[in-house]
């Protein structure tokens, strides 16, 4: 990656966390447009300014649309917004279903944890960690234990 940002522009695309859909292709479209050969200062500095902007691009629209999003959440009704809570749940939901669908074992364990870790008297963000690090802790020392079996 250093090869095609240059040390600013992998800097910058850390930074800006979003390198595979913005800043890769913002370097390689400025690069394109100018004309730059590989292998030269030139890549460097085109490739940083093309992720610079491409960042600042990404904060000018990612501003407005944030603060409209927060408008909206103070006129959106009660009855929608008591139903918020429920929005992480689902999409575990979701990720468990179609992973269950490729490791049923992990699937029936990580449901009946939910279920019984439901039943405790915990907020709702600290049930949600606690599933997601036990189901986690288990899958990964089971699967060490498979690649220690196979070798």
């Amino acid at each position: 990656m250093t090869a095609v940002f240059g040390v600013p522009g992998t800097y910058i695309a850390f930074f800006s966390a979003n390198i595979s859909n913005m800043c890769l292709p913002a370097a390689a479209a400025s690069q394109d447009a100018v004309g730059v050969k590989p292998g030269t200062d030139k890549v460097e500095i085109v490739a940083t300014l093309g992720i610079s902007m491409a960042s600042l691009v990404n904060k000018i629209i990612l501003i407005p649309v944030i603060l409209f999003g927060l408008w909206l959440l103070t006129i959106i009704p009660e009855s929608v917004q008591n139903i918020f809570p429920f929005v992480l749940p689902a999409i575990f939901g979701a990720v468990l279903a179609q992973f269950a669908m490729k490791f049923p074992l992990y699937g029936i364990f990580a449901l009946a944890l939910g279920l019984a870790v439901h039943a405790l008297p915990i907020s709702l963000f600290l049930k949600n960690v606690t599933c997601i690090i036990i189901v986690l802790t288990i899958m990964i020392l089971r699967e060490r234990r498979k690649t220690v079996e196979k070798a």
